[in-house]
């Protein structure tokens, strides 16, 4: 039974390490600011502040050019100069972005790999609340107090918008199509719509299609899967001259793509229809968030909110306000004066 459970262990975490082709996905931390912050400091084999400057190699390849500026611990030296690897995408290598200083976690292994989902950020002040515990002992302050920003608006939602385009009037609103059906319906010069892997990004999301007129088009959604803050979502229609399709390996469907596409005309904006006010303070719980640095926490809130007792400070302050989708989330950050308002 031993040796099967070794076996399955394996073949699950072969099946879950992250590709070249998928996101890397992180592991988040307890909850506790400082729990976190001290276990990433025993862990990490060296941690040092440090100048980079990534070599112009595409976003997925190439090694940084580091100096070592100051050290915390580990097998590097004040003044030393080497390379570190760059990536991005699923292999879990960080992507530098541009030249500045770094706060950088080596691997516990070996002080010049660093992963993705380590400590190890852009580090702008030697104020840096995170830096003045490494160099000082002193840990940040953990904010005991959140205020969420309640957001709605109507959602944009491109699929609808685009099955109105390909729908007669007076008819039942037609879904999208999957690709293959689409080229099928485009070569019968039929309406479709479908998704265009071809254009789409992590910033953007693109359909394309032919209307029930016989018109080809494009719709884009921006910030698509990007979006952090909810109701910041847009759709933009373009019409195409005509849609070309490649297919540039056998096994993968065809991709859609606009050809002198005209200007692009706003299809929807959640912001025109947005609605938002801060809720009353509520008491923080230490699970409720996952920290990105000692100021910026990702936070989710699935219970009842418990109310601030009177009487007691409000700074610092937590201030969240919700991610994109229908989810709990929130992003929050640390805030040093009184709360950005209060609710009516």
């Amino acid at each position: 039974m031993r040796i099967l459970f070794i076996i399955l262990t394996a073949a699950i975490t072969l099946c879950l390490w992250p590709t070249t082709a998928q996101a890397c996905v992180c592991v988040a931390g307890g909850g506790n600011l400082h729990t976190d912050l001290k276990v990433a400091r025993e862990r990490a084999s060296a941690i040092y502040r440090a100048r980079v400057v990534p070599a112009p190699r595409g976003p997925y390849l190439g090694t940084v050019d580091v100096e070592v500026l100051e050290v915390i611990k580990g097998p590097v030296v004040t003044g030393e100069k080497f390379n570190l690897p760059q990536g991005g995408g699923g292999d879990c290598r960080v992507r530098f972005r541009g030249e500045a200083e770094y706060l950088i976690y080596a691997e516990p292994k070996d002080a010049r790999l660093i992963w993705h989902c380590s400590r190890s950020r852009p580090m702008t002040s030697l104020d840096d609340a995170e830096w003045v515990w490494l160099t000082t002992g002193k840990l940040p302050s953990l904010p005991a107090v959140v205020q969420r920003e309640s957001v709605s608006c109507e959602p944009c939602d491109m699929e609808r918008i685009g099955g109105s385009l390909i729908t007669p009037p007076g008819k039942a609103l037609i879904p999208p199509h999957e690709e293959r059906k689409a080229l099928a319906l485009m070569k019968a010069r039929r309406p479709f719509l479908t998704h265009s892997s071809a254009a789409s990004t992590g910033q953007r999301l693109v359909m394309a299609g032919r209307s029930w007129e016989g018109k080809s088009f494009e719709l884009i959604q921006t910030p698509a899967h990007a979006a952090e803050a909810r109701c910041t979502q847009q759709v933009h229609l373009r019409w195409c001259k005509q849609l070309t399709v490649s297919k540039p390996y056998p096994d993968e469907g065809p991709r859609f793509q606009c050809v002198e596409p005209e200007t692009p005309e706003l299809a929807c904006d959640e912001a025109q229809s947005r609605q938002s006010k801060w809720e009353p303070l509520e008491t923080l719980a230490a699970d409720q968030c996952h920290w990105r640095t000692s100021s910026d926490a990702r936070c989710t809130f699935n219970g009842p909110p418990v109310p601030h007792p009177e009487g007691v400070p409000t700074s610092p302050l937590l201030v969240c306000r919700p991610e994109a989708g229908r989810h709990p989330r929130y992003a929050c950050s640390v805030q040093a004066a009184s709360p950005p308002s209060q609710p009516e």
